[in-house]
C-alpha cells in the first residue's frame, strides 16, 4: 500500500544541487522544445486527477512550481478567472495545488502560487480572486496546522476568511477548536471590507467561534472573541449561552471572565424547553449527553440533526420517548462482541502497481446509508475509531424486510459523496438466517465484500452488525406529566432483588434465615420495612410471558434450562407445593402409628410433627446442575431460605403498594454470557 501522506522539506531556489538541480533544468529543456501538439500536456490529468502542478506543490517544488505556472500562462492554459483553487484547479478529492501546498507547510511554493513570476522582468501579478468560494478552505487547511506564516500571507493575499464549508465552519472556528491564539489573532487583526465575522455560526449547534472557545477551554481566544465583539448572550440551538457550557464543562475561568458581560439571570430567561424537546426522535438525539459533547463532534455533511427522510412519529414528553408505528434499525460497524479484534473496514492489500486502478492509496471515508428507510446517511473516515460499535448509526422504517444498506467507499476530501470507488450491499430480510418466529441469533456480526467500481473486483469487506426495535403500542399506553422517575434526589433506600441476595451458608450474611429472593413475598416484606424502590430481574418465557428470575439457567428443573426454554406454566409449577393426597396421608399415619412412643407430642404439622412428604428432594435434583456445582445452593432453595412461589412481572404490578417504585433489569444473556453458561447462542 502506498502511504496515505507524505512529508517532506519544502526545498528553496538557488539552494538546490545535484539531482534536484538537474531534474529542475531537465524540465525547463523539455518544455522549451515542446511543439504546438505536445504543449497540453502540461494541463494533461493523471488517473487522480491531478497536474504536473499538484505534485511540484505538493512536496515543496519552487522552483519547478514557478517554472510550471510561467509555460502554462504563456501556452494559455493558465486560467485563473475563478481563482487558483477553484474546481477547474481540483483533483478527485477536491485538492487544488493550493492546498496541497498549505497543507504541506511549503510557504514559499504557497506564495510562488499565489504569484506569477515572468523571469523577473515584469512586476509580480497578483492571481487570487477574493470572491472564488474555495478560497477559504485553503486558508482552514493552514489554520488547523497552525501555519501561522501561511495563514497571515493568505489573508494578506485576500483570502476570504469568512469562507464557511459544508458544515458552517470557518477558519476561526477552527483556530478557536485547537487553541492556536496566534492563528486567531491573524484572522481577526483583518481590515477592509472582508474583515473576520465572530457571529458566524456553524450548522449543527449554532455555535460561534465563542462558543467553541468555550466548550473546548481555550480562555485566550475566548478573550480575544469578546474583545473582537463576539456576543456573549448569544444563544445556540438548545438555547445554552457560551457561559454555560464553558461552567458545565469545569473550565471555571472562561465562565468567571465571561460572567461580567453576562446580565444577571434574573433578567433573561432559562433556556427555551420548547426548543430543547422540539424535533421528535432526532432532536432528543441532538440534545442529548451535553457533558459529552465536544465542538467536533459534527455530521459530515453538515446536517443540523433534523434529517431530510420521514422520521418515526415519537411521543416524547419531558424526556419520555417511545415509537408508535415505526421500527427503528441501529446499525453499528464493528463487532458488538469486545473479545475480537475485528476491524470495520478492511481493505485489500493491493500491489503499489496496481494502486491506480483502486484509488486505496488515497484518503478514504465510508458512507453509511439505508434504501427503504427514512434517516440521514453518515460520513466515516478511516481508520475507524475504536468505539465505533458503541455510536450505532439510526434509520426508521415501517418495514424493516424491505430495507437495504448501503456501504460506499469515497474519498475523504473529493468534497461529496457521489465519486464512489466501491459499494457494499445488505438486504437486511435475508442477511440473518433465521432460527424461529420471535429469536434471534446472538452472533449478530455480519460481513458483505466491497466490490469495486470500475473493476468489479472484490477490494475488501465490511464488517457491521444491525438491530431492528419494533414498535409498541397499547391503548392503555400512556405518559403521565404528573408522574417522576426520581421523586427527590436524596438518597434512596432499594431492596436487592427484595430483601436481599440470597448467600450460601458458607458465607456470613447466610448464616441467618432469609427470605427467598425474587419472590412476591421478599418484595412485600421490603416495602413494609420502608424501602421506596425494589430491584429485579424479568425474564422471558418461552410464550413472552415476563417473569421475576434472576438466574439464566433455571436448575429447579434438575437440568440447565434456560427461562426462555420454559413456558409460564412450566415455570410456575417449579416452585408450587403439591398437597399430598389422602392416600398419602393414611400411609403416614399408619407409619406413625408403628413407631414408639414419643416423649412429647409434636403441636402441628406444619411445624414439622409430620413426615416430609414423598417429593424428589430439591437439593438431591439440582445437585448436578452448573449453578449448584458452581455455588453450592440455590436461590430460594426449600431447606436453605424461606421458599415462596415464582412470580410475573404483572402480579408485582397488581399486590405491591402504589407507593414502591421498580427497578426493573431486563435480563437476556450476551453472546459472551451464552458462552459462558454453555447455553444456545440465541
Amino acid at each position: 500500500r502506498a502511504p496515505d501522506t507524505l512529508k517532506v522539506e519544502e526545498r528553496e531556489p538557488g539552494t538546490n544541487v545535484g539531482k534536484d538541480e538537474q531534474a529542475e533544468q531537465l524540465l525547463n529543456l523539455v518544455l522549451e522544445h515542446m511543439t504546438e501538439q505536445q504543449k497540453p500536456a502540461i494541463a494533461t490529468r493523471d488517473i487522480y486527477g491531478r497536474l504536473p502542478l499538484h505534485y511540484a506543490a505538493q512536496y515543496g517544488l519552487v522552483r519547478v512550481s514557478q517554472t510550471l505556472l510561467k509555460y502554462m500562462e504563456d501556452w494559455q492554459q493558465f486560467d485563473v478567472t475563478e481563482g487558483i483553487d477553484s474546481s477547474w484547479w481540483q483533483d478527485i478529492e477536491g485538492f487544488a495545488p493550493l492546498h496541497l501546498a498549505v497543507n504541506g507547510g511549503h510557504y514559499r511554493t504557497t506564495k510562488a502560487l499565489l504569484l506569477v513570476y515572468d523571469d523577473d522582468q515584469k512586476p509580480h501579478t497578483r492571481v487570487t480572486h477574493t470572491d472564488v468560494e474555495k478560497n477559504g478552505a485553503s486558508l482552514s487547511l493552514a489554520t488547523k496546522s497552525n501555519f501561522t506564516k501561511i495563514v497571515k500571507l493568505l489573508v494578506e493575499a485576500g483570502v476570504d476568511v469568512n469562507y464557511q464549508d459544508q458544515q458552517g465552519e470557518t477558519a476561526l472556528h477552527v483556530a478557536a477548536r485547537f487553541g492556536f491564539d496566534e492563528c486567531a489573532q491573524i484572522l481577526m487583526d483583518t481590515h477592509g471590507p472582508s474583515g473576520v465575522n465572530v457571529e458566524l455560526a456553524e450548522k449543527t449547534y449554532g455555535w460561534t467561534p465563542l462558543f467553541i472557545a468555550c466548550v473546548d477551554g481555550h480562555f485566550q481566544i475566548a478573550k480575544l472573541l469578546v474583545q473582537k465583539g463576539a456576543t456573549v448572550s448569544k444563544k445556540d440551538h438548545s438555547g445554552w449561552t457560551p457561559q454555560e457550557h464553558a461552567a458545565l464543562r469545569g473550565h471555571l475561568d472562561i465562565a468567571k471572565y465571561l460572567a461580567q458581560f453576562t446580565p444577571p439571570p434574573s433578567l433573561h430567561s432559562s433556556p427555551d424547553i420548547a426548543a430543547q424537546t422540539k424535533g421528535g426522535l432526532n432532536g432528543a438525539l441532538v440534545n442529548g449527553a451535553l457533558e459529552d459533547r465536544k465542538s467536533h463532534a459534527v455530521s459530515k455533511d453538515g446536517a443540523n440533526g433534523t434529517g431530510n427522510g420521514k422520521v418515526s412519529d415519537p411521543v416524547k414528553s419531558f424526556g419520555h420517548r417511545y415509537l408508535m408505528d415505526e421500527s427503528l434499525i441501529l446499525v453499528s460497524l464493528g463487532s458488538m462482541d469486545g473479545r475480537k479484534d475485528l476491524e470495520s473496514v478492511l481493505l485489500e492489500n493491493i500491489a503499489l502497481t496496481d494502486a491506480h486502478r483502486t484509488q486505496l492509496d488515497t484518503a478514504l471515508s465510508v458512507v453509511v446509508s439505508a434504501q427503504g428507510a427514512g434517516g440521514e446517511s453518515s460520513v466515516i473516515d478511516l481508520p475507524v475509531q475504536e468505539n465505533i460499535s458503541t455510536s450505532p448509526i439510526t434509520f426508521t422504517t415501517r418495514d424493516p424486510t424491505k430495507v437495504k444498506l448501503f456501504f460506499d467507499l469515497v474519498p475523504t476530501y473529493a468534497g461529496s459523496t457521489d465519486k464512489v470507488i466501491g459499494r457494499a450491499v445488505a438486504l437486511l430480510s435475508s442477511i440473518k438466517p433465521t432460527i424461529g418466529a420471535k429469536r434471534m441469533n446472538l452472533q449478530g456480526d455480519l460481513s458483505v465484500p466491497l466490490v469495486s467500481r470500475d473493476t468489479l473486483d472484490v477490494i475488501g469487506s465490511v464488517n457491521f452488525n444491525f438491530l431492528i426495535i419494533t414498535p409498541f403500542s397499547h391503548p392503555n399506553m400512556s405518559v403521565s406529566e404528573e408522574r417522576t422517575y426520581w421523586k427527590k434526589s436524596a438518597t434512596r433506600v432499594i431492596g436487592h432483588r427484595g430483601l436481599g441476595k440470597n448467600f450460601g451458608r458458607d458465607n456470613e450474611a447466610g448464616r441467618s434465615l432469609q427470605l427467598g429472593e425474587n419472590t412476591l413475598d421478599s418484595f412485600v416484606a421490603t416495602a413494609s420495612l420502608g424501602a421506596s424502590y425494589v430491584e429485579f430481574d424479568v425474564q422471558m418465557t418461552k410464550d413472552h410471558v415476563p417473569v421475576i428470575y434472576h438466574d439464566f439457567l433455571v436448575s429447579e428443573t434438575g437440568a440447565d434450562v434456560p427461562v426462555h426454554s420454559l413456558t409460564l406454566e412450566q415455570f410456575l409449577a417449579l416452585s408450587e407445593r403439591k398437597p399430598r393426597d389422602k392416600g398419602q396421608i393414611a400411609k403416614a399415619q399408619d407409619a406413625d402409628a408403628d413407631l414408639p412412643p414419643q416423649g412429647r407430642t409434636q403441636r402441628s404439622y406444619s411445624l414439622g410433627g409430620s413426615r416430609e412428604d414423598d417429593r424428589p428432594d430439591m437439593r438431591e435434583r439440582m445437585k448436578h446442575t452448573r449453578d449448584f456445582k458452581k455455588k453450592g445452593y440455590k436461590g430460594n432453595l426449600r431447606g436453605d431460605f424461606i421458599t415462596s412461589s415464582f412470580t410475573t412481572l404483572e402480579e408485582m404490578f397488581k399486590r405491591l403498594p402504589e407507593d414502591i417504585s421498580f427497578n426493573i433489569e431486563m435480563k437476556y444473556p450476551m453472546l459472551w454470557e451464552t458462552e459462558d453458561e454453555e447455553m444456545d447462542t440465541y
